[in-house]
Protein backbone atom coordinates (compact mmCIF):
# COMPACT_ATOMS: atom_id res chain seq x y z
CA UNK A 1 0.00 0.00 0.00
CA UNK A 2 1.37 3.96 -1.23
CA UNK A 3 2.90 5.28 2.18
CA UNK A 4 1.81 9.00 1.89
CA UNK A 5 5.00 11.33 2.98
CA UNK A 6 4.04 12.98 6.30
CA UNK A 7 4.40 17.11 6.53
CA UNK A 8 8.51 17.88 6.75
CA UNK A 9 9.47 19.05 10.18
CA UNK A 10 11.09 22.00 9.99
CA UNK A 11 10.94 22.68 6.45
CA UNK A 12 13.31 26.08 7.41
CA UNK A 13 15.98 23.64 8.52
CA UNK A 14 16.04 21.71 5.36
CA UNK A 15 15.70 24.51 3.12
CA UNK A 16 18.21 26.60 4.84
CA UNK A 17 21.12 23.51 4.82
CA UNK A 18 20.41 22.82 0.92
CA UNK A 19 20.69 26.36 0.14
CA UNK A 20 23.87 27.46 1.74
CA UNK A 21 25.35 23.81 0.52
CA UNK A 22 24.14 24.86 -3.30
CA UNK A 23 25.29 28.60 -3.13
CA UNK A 24 28.68 26.93 -2.49
CA UNK A 25 28.47 24.81 -5.44
CA UNK A 26 28.44 27.46 -7.47
CA UNK A 27 30.68 29.80 -6.20
CA UNK A 28 33.02 26.94 -7.31
CA UNK A 29 31.57 26.16 -10.48
CA UNK A 30 31.86 30.25 -11.18
CA UNK A 31 34.54 31.00 -9.93
CA UNK A 32 37.26 30.58 -13.23
CA UNK A 33 34.51 32.51 -15.29
CA UNK A 34 34.78 35.70 -12.99
CA UNK A 35 38.65 35.24 -12.76
CA UNK A 36 39.08 34.98 -16.66
CA UNK A 37 39.16 38.63 -17.25
CA UNK A 38 42.19 38.95 -14.98
CA UNK A 39 44.02 35.48 -15.83
CA UNK A 40 43.55 37.25 -19.91
CA UNK A 41 44.94 40.78 -19.11
CA UNK A 42 47.64 39.13 -16.81
CA UNK A 43 48.38 36.62 -20.05
CA UNK A 44 47.93 33.40 -17.12
CA UNK A 45 45.95 31.92 -20.25
CA UNK A 46 44.79 32.72 -23.38
CA UNK A 47 40.72 33.32 -24.43
CA UNK A 48 41.00 29.86 -26.29
CA UNK A 49 42.54 27.63 -23.77
CA UNK A 50 40.41 29.52 -21.14
CA UNK A 51 37.39 28.48 -23.69
CA UNK A 52 38.84 24.95 -23.73
CA UNK A 53 38.74 24.92 -19.58
CA UNK A 54 35.62 25.90 -19.67
CA UNK A 55 34.08 23.45 -22.10
CA UNK A 56 35.79 20.95 -20.69
CA UNK A 57 34.16 21.98 -17.25
CA UNK A 58 30.19 21.92 -19.00
CA UNK A 59 30.60 18.83 -20.38
CA UNK A 60 32.22 17.11 -17.29
CA UNK A 61 29.61 18.81 -14.99
CA UNK A 62 26.80 17.86 -18.16
CA UNK A 63 28.16 13.84 -17.63
CA UNK A 64 28.14 13.92 -14.08
CA UNK A 65 24.58 15.22 -13.74
CA UNK A 66 23.73 12.10 -15.54
CA UNK A 67 26.08 9.74 -14.19
CA UNK A 68 25.14 11.46 -10.08
CA UNK A 69 21.47 11.68 -10.72
CA UNK A 70 21.36 8.10 -11.37
CA UNK A 71 23.24 7.24 -8.68
CA UNK A 72 21.68 9.76 -6.22
CA UNK A 73 18.62 7.77 -6.73
CA UNK A 74 20.00 4.93 -4.76
CA UNK A 75 23.10 6.82 -2.44
CA UNK A 76 22.51 8.93 0.77
CA UNK A 77 22.46 12.65 -0.53
CA UNK A 78 24.31 13.57 2.51
CA UNK A 79 27.82 11.54 1.26
CA UNK A 80 27.37 12.98 -1.64
CA UNK A 81 26.89 16.50 -1.60
CA UNK A 82 29.89 16.49 0.91
CA UNK A 83 32.12 14.35 -0.82
CA UNK A 84 31.07 17.12 -4.01
CA UNK A 85 31.76 20.41 -1.91
CA UNK A 86 34.99 19.01 -0.07
CA UNK A 87 36.67 17.79 -3.09
CA UNK A 88 35.79 20.91 -5.70
CA UNK A 89 37.14 23.04 -2.96
CA UNK A 90 40.35 21.01 -3.07
CA UNK A 91 40.56 21.33 -6.84
CA UNK A 92 40.39 24.94 -6.46
CA UNK A 93 43.14 26.00 -4.19
CA UNK A 94 45.20 23.46 -6.15
CA UNK A 95 43.99 25.35 -9.78
CA UNK A 96 46.69 28.18 -9.33
CA UNK A 97 49.36 25.50 -8.52
CA UNK A 98 49.01 23.84 -11.95
CA UNK A 99 51.54 24.87 -14.74
CA UNK A 100 50.78 22.75 -17.47
CA UNK A 101 47.68 23.70 -19.75
CA UNK A 102 46.72 20.20 -20.11
CA UNK A 103 46.54 19.16 -16.32
CA UNK A 104 44.70 22.67 -15.36
CA UNK A 105 42.18 21.82 -18.34
CA UNK A 106 41.98 18.35 -16.69
CA UNK A 107 41.33 19.74 -13.26
CA UNK A 108 38.98 21.89 -14.15
CA UNK A 109 37.29 18.91 -15.71
CA UNK A 110 37.52 16.81 -11.97
CA UNK A 111 35.89 20.18 -10.74
CA UNK A 112 32.65 19.99 -13.51
CA UNK A 113 32.40 16.43 -12.22
CA UNK A 114 32.89 16.91 -8.37
CA UNK A 115 29.69 19.79 -8.66
CA UNK A 116 27.55 17.63 -10.66
CA UNK A 117 27.10 15.94 -7.31
CA UNK A 118 24.84 18.15 -6.04
CA UNK A 119 21.76 18.45 -7.24
CA UNK A 120 20.38 15.17 -8.12
CA UNK A 121 20.67 14.42 -4.92
CA UNK A 122 19.25 17.93 -3.45
CA UNK A 123 16.47 17.37 -5.91
CA UNK A 124 15.73 14.56 -4.57
CA UNK A 125 16.10 15.03 -0.74
CA UNK A 126 13.78 17.94 -1.29
CA UNK A 127 10.98 16.07 -3.70
CA UNK A 128 11.00 13.05 -1.30
CA UNK A 129 10.71 15.05 2.00
CA UNK A 130 8.08 17.86 1.38
CA UNK A 131 4.65 18.52 -0.45
CA UNK A 132 4.71 19.77 -3.61
CA UNK A 133 3.60 23.48 -2.50
CA UNK A 134 7.06 23.19 0.07
CA UNK A 135 8.68 21.70 -2.51
CA UNK A 136 8.54 24.33 -5.03
CA UNK A 137 9.32 26.79 -2.41
CA UNK A 138 12.74 25.27 -1.68
CA UNK A 139 13.64 24.48 -5.15
CA UNK A 140 13.50 27.78 -6.15
CA UNK A 141 15.40 29.04 -2.99
CA UNK A 142 18.20 26.58 -4.49
CA UNK A 143 18.13 28.45 -7.71
CA UNK A 144 18.23 31.93 -5.74
CA UNK A 145 21.51 30.04 -3.71
CA UNK A 146 23.13 29.61 -7.54
CA UNK A 147 22.49 33.32 -7.87
CA UNK A 148 23.98 34.10 -4.18
CA UNK A 149 26.63 31.66 -5.01
CA UNK A 150 27.48 33.26 -8.14
CA UNK A 151 27.48 36.79 -6.88
CA UNK A 152 30.41 35.47 -3.99
CA UNK A 153 32.80 34.51 -6.72
CA UNK A 154 32.40 38.15 -8.36
CA UNK A 155 33.37 39.69 -4.78
CA UNK A 156 36.30 37.16 -4.70
CA UNK A 157 36.93 38.32 -8.37
CA UNK A 158 37.28 42.05 -7.40
CA UNK A 159 39.00 41.38 -4.05
CA UNK A 160 41.35 39.32 -5.79
CA UNK A 161 41.81 42.13 -8.10
CA UNK A 162 42.16 44.99 -5.45
CA UNK A 163 45.14 42.46 -4.02
CA UNK A 164 46.52 42.39 -7.58
CA UNK A 165 46.79 38.21 -7.08
CA UNK A 166 44.45 36.28 -9.21
CA UNK A 167 45.28 32.79 -7.04
CA UNK A 168 43.51 34.31 -3.85
CA UNK A 169 40.41 34.22 -5.66
CA UNK A 170 40.84 30.24 -6.20
CA UNK A 171 41.97 29.77 -2.76
CA UNK A 172 39.14 31.90 -0.67
CA UNK A 173 36.53 29.83 -2.80
CA UNK A 174 37.97 26.64 -2.31
CA UNK A 175 38.17 27.18 1.44
CA UNK A 176 34.39 28.16 2.02
CA UNK A 177 33.38 24.93 -0.29
CA UNK A 178 35.49 22.98 2.22
CA UNK A 179 34.19 24.54 5.38
CA UNK A 180 30.43 24.67 4.04
CA UNK A 181 30.79 20.71 3.83
CA UNK A 182 32.06 20.12 7.14
CA UNK A 183 28.55 22.38 8.31
CA UNK A 184 26.84 20.19 5.63
CA UNK A 185 27.40 16.93 6.85
CA UNK A 186 27.13 18.09 10.78
CA UNK A 187 23.56 19.50 9.44
CA UNK A 188 22.25 16.61 7.46
CA UNK A 189 23.05 14.18 10.77
CA UNK A 190 21.10 16.73 12.43
CA UNK A 191 18.52 16.48 10.04
CA UNK A 192 18.11 12.70 10.16
CA UNK A 193 18.19 12.35 14.26
CA UNK A 194 15.72 14.51 14.38
CA UNK A 195 13.43 13.10 11.21
CA UNK A 196 13.40 15.89 9.46
CA UNK A 197 14.84 13.73 6.60
CA UNK A 198 14.01 10.18 5.96
CA UNK A 199 14.43 8.40 2.30
CA UNK A 200 10.97 8.17 1.21
CA UNK A 201 8.38 5.09 1.50
CA UNK A 202 8.35 5.10 -2.48
CA UNK A 203 10.56 2.98 -4.51
CA UNK A 204 10.83 2.42 -7.98
CA UNK A 205 8.41 -0.83 -8.10
CA UNK A 206 8.65 -2.65 -11.98
CA UNK A 207 5.05 -2.01 -12.54
CA UNK A 208 5.93 2.20 -12.25
CA UNK A 209 9.09 2.06 -14.33
CA UNK A 210 6.83 0.35 -17.61
CA UNK A 211 4.46 3.30 -17.33
CA UNK A 212 7.34 6.33 -16.71
CA UNK A 213 7.84 6.78 -20.55
CA UNK A 214 4.84 6.95 -20.98
CA UNK A 215 4.68 9.78 -18.02
CA UNK A 216 7.15 11.30 -19.60
CA UNK A 217 5.93 12.07 -22.95
CA UNK A 218 2.61 13.00 -21.60
CA UNK A 219 4.18 15.80 -19.51
CA UNK A 220 5.92 16.79 -22.74
CA UNK A 221 9.49 15.89 -21.81
CA UNK A 222 11.20 15.91 -25.04
CA UNK A 223 9.84 19.28 -26.02
CA UNK A 224 10.88 20.51 -22.68
CA UNK A 225 14.83 18.60 -22.87
CA UNK A 226 14.53 21.00 -25.93
CA UNK A 227 13.73 23.67 -24.48
CA UNK A 228 16.54 23.23 -21.33
CA UNK A 229 19.28 22.72 -23.64
CA UNK A 230 18.36 25.80 -25.36
CA UNK A 231 18.12 28.07 -21.79
CA UNK A 232 21.05 26.08 -21.42
CA UNK A 233 23.12 27.90 -23.76
CA UNK A 234 22.15 31.25 -22.75
CA UNK A 235 22.43 30.34 -18.70
CA UNK A 236 25.39 28.59 -18.60
CA UNK A 237 27.46 29.20 -22.11
CA UNK A 238 26.36 33.26 -22.37
CA UNK A 239 27.14 33.57 -18.69
CA UNK A 240 30.56 31.89 -18.71
CA UNK A 241 31.15 34.81 -21.36
CA UNK A 242 29.56 37.93 -20.19
CA UNK A 243 32.91 39.28 -17.96
CA UNK A 244 34.61 38.86 -20.65
CA UNK A 245 32.15 40.11 -23.43
CA UNK A 246 31.81 43.51 -20.95
CA UNK A 247 35.36 43.55 -21.36
CA UNK A 248 36.06 42.91 -24.62
CA UNK A 249 32.88 44.59 -26.00
CA UNK A 250 33.22 47.86 -23.97
CA UNK A 251 37.04 48.02 -23.52
CA UNK A 252 36.89 48.19 -19.98
CA UNK A 253 39.20 46.88 -16.95
CA UNK A 254 39.14 43.45 -15.71
CA UNK A 255 38.41 45.06 -12.23
CA UNK A 256 35.47 47.05 -13.75
CA UNK A 257 33.98 44.12 -15.54
CA UNK A 258 34.18 42.28 -12.41
CA UNK A 259 32.23 45.30 -10.21
CA UNK A 260 29.98 45.67 -13.52
CA UNK A 261 29.49 41.51 -13.61
CA UNK A 262 29.09 41.64 -9.76
CA UNK A 263 25.25 43.28 -10.24
CA UNK A 264 24.31 40.64 -12.19
CA UNK A 265 23.39 37.72 -9.51
CA UNK A 266 20.97 40.91 -7.88
CA UNK A 267 18.72 41.37 -11.47
CA UNK A 268 19.06 37.39 -11.66
CA UNK A 269 17.44 36.83 -8.30
CA UNK A 270 14.70 39.27 -9.68
CA UNK A 271 13.89 37.13 -12.39
CA UNK A 272 14.10 34.03 -10.60
CA UNK A 273 11.23 35.81 -7.78
CA UNK A 274 9.40 37.29 -11.27
CA UNK A 275 9.14 34.04 -12.56
CA UNK A 276 7.32 32.51 -9.52
CA UNK A 277 5.09 35.71 -9.20
CA UNK A 278 4.02 34.90 -13.66
CA UNK A 279 3.31 31.47 -12.95
CA UNK A 280 1.39 31.45 -9.95
CA UNK A 281 -1.06 34.00 -12.34
CA UNK A 282 -0.91 31.56 -14.61
CA UNK A 283 -1.90 28.36 -12.21
CA UNK A 284 1.37 27.43 -12.01
CA UNK A 285 1.87 26.42 -15.94
CA UNK A 286 5.74 26.29 -15.76
CA UNK A 287 5.33 26.05 -19.45
CA UNK A 288 2.97 29.09 -20.34
CA UNK A 289 5.65 30.68 -17.77
CA UNK A 290 8.73 29.79 -19.70
CA UNK A 291 6.91 30.82 -23.01
CA UNK A 292 6.74 34.21 -22.01
CA UNK A 293 10.42 34.89 -20.48
CA UNK A 294 11.78 32.80 -23.60
CA UNK A 295 9.96 35.97 -25.63
CA UNK A 296 10.61 38.65 -23.06
CA UNK A 297 14.87 37.39 -23.76
CA UNK A 298 14.61 37.52 -27.57
CA UNK A 299 13.32 40.78 -27.46
CA UNK A 300 16.03 41.81 -25.64
CA UNK A 301 18.83 40.19 -27.59
CA UNK A 302 17.25 41.52 -30.62
CA UNK A 303 17.66 45.00 -29.29
CA UNK A 304 21.20 44.57 -28.43
CA UNK A 305 21.88 43.33 -32.12
CA UNK A 306 20.30 46.28 -33.35
CA UNK A 307 22.31 48.69 -31.09
CA UNK A 308 25.26 47.04 -32.28
CA UNK A 309 27.56 47.95 -29.41
CA UNK A 310 26.29 51.26 -29.47
CA UNK A 311 25.41 52.64 -25.70
CA UNK A 312 27.22 50.53 -22.82
CA UNK A 313 24.06 51.03 -20.37
CA UNK A 314 21.60 49.63 -23.05
CA UNK A 315 23.28 46.51 -23.99
CA UNK A 316 24.45 45.68 -20.47
CA UNK A 317 20.94 46.57 -19.30
CA UNK A 318 19.19 44.22 -21.93
CA UNK A 319 21.61 41.77 -21.50
CA UNK A 320 20.94 41.33 -17.56
CA UNK A 321 17.58 41.49 -18.39
CA UNK A 322 17.38 38.44 -20.92
CA UNK A 323 19.98 36.56 -18.27
CA UNK A 324 17.20 37.15 -15.70
CA UNK A 325 14.34 35.94 -17.62
CA UNK A 326 16.22 32.79 -18.41
CA UNK A 327 17.06 32.43 -14.62
CA UNK A 328 13.77 32.34 -14.49
CA UNK A 329 12.84 29.82 -17.19
CA UNK A 330 15.80 27.75 -15.98
CA UNK A 331 13.73 27.58 -12.23
CA UNK A 332 10.71 26.34 -14.17
CA UNK A 333 12.61 23.12 -15.30
CA UNK A 334 13.56 22.73 -12.10
CA UNK A 335 11.68 24.02 -9.54
CA UNK A 336 7.97 23.05 -11.20
CA UNK A 337 8.45 20.86 -14.11
CA UNK A 338 10.54 18.49 -11.96
CA UNK A 339 8.42 17.80 -9.32
CA UNK A 340 5.55 16.49 -11.79
CA UNK A 341 7.62 13.88 -11.14
CA UNK A 342 8.53 13.14 -7.75
CA UNK A 343 6.47 9.84 -6.71
CA UNK A 344 8.13 7.59 -9.65
CA UNK A 345 11.22 6.94 -7.45
CA UNK A 346 13.18 8.36 -10.59
CA UNK A 347 13.72 12.09 -9.68
CA UNK A 348 17.00 12.42 -9.47
CA UNK A 349 17.87 10.96 -12.52
CA UNK A 350 15.64 12.75 -14.47
CA UNK A 351 16.84 15.99 -13.21
CA UNK A 352 20.07 14.94 -13.88
CA UNK A 353 19.05 13.69 -17.52
CA UNK A 354 17.60 17.42 -18.27
CA UNK A 355 20.75 18.54 -16.66
CA UNK A 356 23.16 16.75 -18.68
CA UNK A 357 21.49 17.77 -21.75
CA UNK A 358 21.38 21.62 -20.25
CA UNK A 359 25.28 21.38 -20.29
CA UNK A 360 25.89 19.21 -22.83
CA UNK A 361 24.56 22.16 -25.22
CA UNK A 362 26.04 24.61 -23.36
CA UNK A 363 29.44 22.94 -23.45
CA UNK A 364 29.02 22.92 -27.02
CA UNK A 365 28.48 26.46 -28.05
CA UNK A 366 30.70 27.70 -25.20
CA UNK A 367 33.63 26.26 -27.16
CA UNK A 368 32.40 27.23 -30.18
CA UNK A 369 32.11 31.04 -29.08
CA UNK A 370 35.92 32.01 -29.18
CA UNK A 371 36.26 31.17 -32.78
CA UNK A 372 32.80 32.66 -34.24
CA UNK A 373 34.06 36.20 -31.78
CA UNK A 374 37.34 36.10 -33.51
CA UNK A 375 35.99 35.67 -36.88
CA UNK A 376 32.62 37.15 -36.95
CA UNK A 377 32.64 39.80 -33.84
CA UNK A 378 30.41 40.05 -30.79
CA UNK A 379 27.52 40.97 -32.45
CA UNK A 380 26.92 38.01 -34.86
CA UNK A 381 27.05 36.37 -31.17
CA UNK A 382 24.34 38.23 -30.00
CA UNK A 383 22.08 37.45 -33.21
CA UNK A 384 23.23 33.51 -32.17
CA UNK A 385 21.69 34.32 -28.54
CA UNK A 386 18.50 35.95 -30.39
CA UNK A 387 17.85 32.94 -32.47
CA UNK A 388 18.53 31.04 -29.89
CA UNK A 389 15.74 32.15 -27.35
CA UNK A 390 13.03 32.53 -30.26
CA UNK A 391 13.68 28.86 -30.39
CA UNK A 392 13.30 28.43 -26.90
CA UNK A 393 9.31 29.43 -27.77
CA UNK A 394 8.92 27.36 -30.20
CA UNK A 395 9.67 24.13 -27.76
CA UNK A 396 7.89 25.51 -24.72
CA UNK A 397 4.94 25.90 -26.81
CA UNK A 398 5.49 22.31 -28.47
CA UNK A 399 5.75 21.10 -24.53
CA UNK A 400 2.12 22.81 -23.92
CA UNK A 401 0.85 21.41 -26.62
CA UNK A 402 2.00 17.91 -25.49
CA UNK A 403 0.67 17.93 -21.76
CA UNK A 404 -2.67 17.37 -21.11
CA UNK A 405 -4.32 17.55 -17.64
CA UNK A 406 -6.15 14.44 -18.61
CA UNK A 407 -3.34 11.87 -19.38
CA UNK A 408 -1.57 13.58 -16.19
CA UNK A 409 -4.88 12.39 -13.90
CA UNK A 410 -4.66 9.05 -15.91
CA UNK A 411 -1.41 8.73 -15.44
CA UNK A 412 -1.28 9.78 -11.53
CA UNK A 413 -4.42 7.16 -10.84
CA UNK A 414 -2.21 4.25 -13.04
CA UNK A 415 0.75 4.90 -10.26
CA UNK A 416 -1.00 4.94 -7.44
CA UNK A 417 -2.87 1.86 -8.24
CA UNK A 418 1.17 -0.12 -9.56
CA UNK A 419 2.19 1.06 -5.80
CA UNK A 420 -0.73 -0.15 -4.19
Amino acid sequence: MLKMKPAVKNPAVLGLTCFFAYAACYTGRNILSSMMPQMIENNIYGRDLLAAMGSAFLISYGIGQLVNGCIGNKISSKIMVFIGLFLTGTMAILFPMFHSHNMATILWAVCGFLCSMLWGPLSKLVGENTSPEVGRIILTLLTIASIAGTGVTYLLAILSSFRNSWKSGFVLAGILLITVSVLWLIASSYMDKKGITKRAAISAQPAVSNKITGYLIRNGFIAMTAATMLNGVIRNAVSFWIPTFISERFGVSAAASAAISSILPFVNLGGTLLSVLIAKKLNNDEKKTMSLLFAFSTVMFAGMFVLDGRGIVLNIAALFAASAAMTGACNMIFSFYILNFAHTGKISGITGFLDFSSYMSASVVSILFSSLITNFGWNFIVGIWAVTTLLGIVFTQLAKKQDSSKHQNTLDTETKEALS
